[in-house]
This record gives structure tokens, sequence and C-alpha cells, in this order.
């Protein structure tokens, strides 16, 4: 399996599904989820910025995942049910972008 396709599948099935879970549950998601978010945001912010200095490409996604993902992950995972309604509604929104965007680049491009 190409990397890519591997890369696809995890940010549908895994990333998709979680945040879609936690943007449900709100309030109601279990404490061990808002620490997975706020690690998994310092771990997208870092990846990112490694990333673009290693290879150098894809400005537009290395910055789409520091500048809009990492901060929203960090800022739930670290407020946990003292966040907003509006935060769990982006949270549900990053997981239909990356949900649908992954699906649409699987097909088009793997």
């Amino acid at each position: 399996m190409k990397h890519s396709t591997v890369v696809h599948l995890l940010h549908i099935i895994l990333i998709g599904g979680f945040l879609l879970f936690v943007g449900i549950q709100e309030t109601k998601t279990p404490v061990w989820a808002f620490y997975a978010l706020l690690v998994t945001g310092f771990v997208v912010f870092f990846y990112h910025i490694y990333l673009y200095y290693k290879k150098g490409e894809e400005l537009a996604t290395r910055l789409f995942h520091v500048l809009l993902v990492a901060p929203l992950l960090v800022w739930v995972g670290y407020k946990q049910k003292e966040a907003t309604h509006e935060a769990f509604r982006f949270v549900v929104m990053a997981a239909f972008a990356s949900a649908g965007y992954h699906t649409y680049a699987m097909v088009r491009y793997s």
C-alpha cells in the first residue's frame, strides 16, 4: 500500500472519527480523549514544522496544520469541558474536513 493511501486512510478513519467523537460528545467527552487531543495537537504542530524544514514543500498544507488544526486541538484539549460550544463545532468541522478532503484526494490522486 502506498504511503499516501495510508495517510488518507488514517485521516478518514482514525482522525476524522476521533474528532467527530469529541465534537459530538462535547462536555461528555472522556478526560483521556481531551489529553489525546492535546498531545495530538502538539504532535501535529511539531511534525508539520519538521516536514516543511526537511522537505521544503507543501507549504499550504503545513501552514494549515500549524496555524489552524494544531491550535484548535491544543485549545480544546487544554480547556477540556470548559471549551466553548463553538470550539466543539470547529472540531466537528475539522472532522468532516479531514474525512472529506482525504476521501477526495485518495480517489482523485491514488
